[in-house]
């Protein structure tokens, strides 16, 4: 959560004006604070004396304040993966932790780490002040709790998050009255894109790269994130401060016009606390970020919220509808929800079915194999939902030389067979089953050596396998890289074995960079290639057929250098920057005059 949702919840983030409680006495030398959100000095004085000298926010602060040293934290883990410095901080004297985060998202984990780190006490921030507890005691408290909720759920007499259709469109009924657009033809737009993070994800390079395309056509533009901007999730970062386009983590800083938007769109108290007890049915996942969402929306409106990926969309159609935002894209992923069983939430299909009718919503997707699978699973009429093609920016493809001395740093003969597999270490990208793929290559092509590029959950996993199957030898771990075309350029064949994609964006640059694809068939993975001129495709589960398939191309350089010649044409007659522009600005067109 950030400062939106710590307002909803009653933390003062904002307390200029507010009669401050029995104020916390801390060390401020010895107390560290964590928080989701960066704090105003007024919202610091309202709950201690003196500030904490050592702050762990989500962001780099855009105001620092003088003697704080700063530390930053990646949101959505357990126990909280904060950067280095904290430990030794922590090690170094503190024996107090603040938190301006709701109990909920401080994990037992979090607490145990800095118990084991010398932290005697925390301080739980909300309405009432700090109030101080033993860490241990929080984290028995929790385990209770969630041997009682495990309990529960196994008698089936668990509360779910589940919601009706009805049940979302009365929390909708709140929602500020959309004035549609009377002209939109050729001026400037206020868009806001909301992704899930910045990371090397497919759906976060489109968005930045819709972005980019309308920052140049003149359009004011930003990026809003559901995860902090930190490490991995901040890789394309760079590339939109590069084109000067603001990024943020949603809720990171309080935006003092906030207050007064809020008041002149709620009116009077009573619209006020009806908005805020339609928010009170959201299930506990969706709220915070939805009350953050809608922060950022009302104090900075937009036009157009574009949102990417079901997590994203359902949080920026509840929020874009709640702010009366005039035109709200939801971009669809590869596949409906359901065919990620740990991304599908029980309020998903309610929600789309809930605003899929409402004027100025339309949908999205990037692929035809996808926008079929989310219309069957919402019962849309077969082509209402249109397909927009990802864009693809050419990038320089580095000379022969940079990939041959790129491949003798590595150990790699210049002449020697190299595999690469270029994808995020998640299960629908199944490394697993690469990595048998590539045991499987082993016994047909001896000297082929594979280079792994992607970070991921199960790179653990991974690491393990490849010790267990004695292929340290043959496959070299790049982790998270920036120079993805160099990897592609020295590269004879680029291997993905996901089990469903919308449209693979490595594919794209693997053709441009006369890498040549092998891919299962899954999902949008054949409107990515012209199967057999610019790439293979094989089956989801032919595990001999694949390992054949690459076998035979490194055996056959005319036809691999034949396919690698066709592959820049291709994908730069199919996948240009101008059509995603011109596509997306058509759809917001039609979405702010919609009536």
């Amino acid at each position: 959560m950030g400062a939106y949702a710590n307002w909803y919840r009653g933390l003062r983030v904002d307390a200029a004006d507010a009669p401050a409680p029995s104020r916390a006495p801390i060390d401020s030398e010895r107390t560290l604070l964590l928080a989701d959100f960066e704090p105003t000095a007024a919202s610091l004085a309202y709950y201690f004396r003196a500030p904490p000298r050592i702050m762990v926010l989500p962001a780099p602060p855009e105001t620092p304040l003088t003697g704080v040293a700063y530390h930053c934290y990646r949101t959505a883990t357990n126990p909280i993966r904060w950067d280095d410095g904290v430990d030794d901080a922590i090690r170094a004297g503190v024996d107090t932790v603040a938190f301006f985060v709701p109990p909920g998202d401080i994990h037992g984990q979090t607490l145990m780490r800095l118990r084991g780190l010398g932290v005697r006490r925390v301080l739980l921030c909300d309405r009432r002040g700090a109030r101080p507890m033993s860490p241990l005691r929080i984290a028995v408290w929790k385990q209770v709790a969630s041997w009682r909720d495990r309990l529960l759920r196994g008698l089936g007499l668990a509360a779910d998050d589940r919601m009706t259709v009805d049940q979302c469109r009365a929390v909708l009924a709140q929602a500020r009255p959309r004035v549609p657009a009377a002209d939109v033809v050729g001026r400037s737009l206020r868009i806001a894109h909301f992704v899930t993070a910045l990371n090397s994800g497919g759906a976060e390079r489109q968005a930045c790269y819709a972005a980019i395309g309308q920052c140049q056509h003149g359009h004011e533009v930003r990026l809003l994130t559901r995860l902090a901007l930190v490490g991995e999730d901040a890789h394309y970062l760079p590339l939109l401060r590069s084109h000067g386009i603001t990024a943020r983590f949603i809720g990171s800083r309080w935006d003092a016009e906030f207050l007064n938007a809020w008041h002149a769109q709620n009116g009077h108290a009573n619209r006020s606390a009806g908005f805020l007890i339609a928010l009170r049915k959201l299930p506990s996942e969706l709220g915070g970020m939805v009350v953050d969402l809608l922060g950022e929306l009302v104090a900075r409106p937009v036009d157009v919220l574009h949102c990417y990926v079901d997590d994203c969309n359902i949080v920026g159609a509840i929020a874009g509808c709640l702010a009366g935002v005039p035109a709200i894209i939801l971009s669809f992923r590869n596949g409906n929800p359901t065919n990620f069983p740990g991304l599908l939430r029980p309020w998903m299909r309610a929600w789309y079915q809930a605003v899929v009718d409402r004027p100025g919503v339309l949908l999205s997707a990037n692929a035809a194999m996808g926008a079929r699978d989310y219309e069957q699973w919402l019962g849309l009429p077969a082509g209402s939902v249109p397909v927009i093609r990802n864009a693809f920016h050419q990038p320089p493809v580095p000379g022969r030389e940079t990939a041959l001395a790129w491949r003798r740093d590595l150990g790699i003969p210049a002449g020697g067979p190299l595999v690469a597999g270029v994808f995020r270490l998640q299960p629908e990208k199944r490394p697993l089953y690469f990595l048998e793929c590539v045991q499987r290559l082993r016994e047909l092509c001896p000297n082929v050596r594979v280079v792994l590029a992607g970070v991921g959950e199960l790179e653990s996993q991974v690491r393990r396998r490849i010790e267990e199957a004695r292929l340290g030898g043959v496959i070299t771990l790049l982790g998270q890289r920036h120079d993805v075309p160099l990897i592609l350029a020295a590269s004879d064949i680029l291997l993905l074995v996901s089990d469903w994609e919308g449209t693979p964006n490595v594919l794209l640059e693997a053709q441009h960079c006369g890498c040549v694809p092998v891919a299962t068939d899954a999902g949008g993975t054949r409107e990515s290639m012209a199967p057999g001129e610019t790439g293979l495709l094989v089956g989801l589960n032919d595990l001999d057929g694949t390992a054949q398939a690459v076998a035979d191309l490194l055996a056959d350089d005319s036809r691999r250098r034949q396919m690698a010649v066709r592959g820049p044409a291709f994908v730069a007659s199919r996948f240009a920057p101008a059509a995603l522009y011109s596509a997306n600005l058509n759809l917001y067109h039609q979405a702010l005059t919609a009536r």
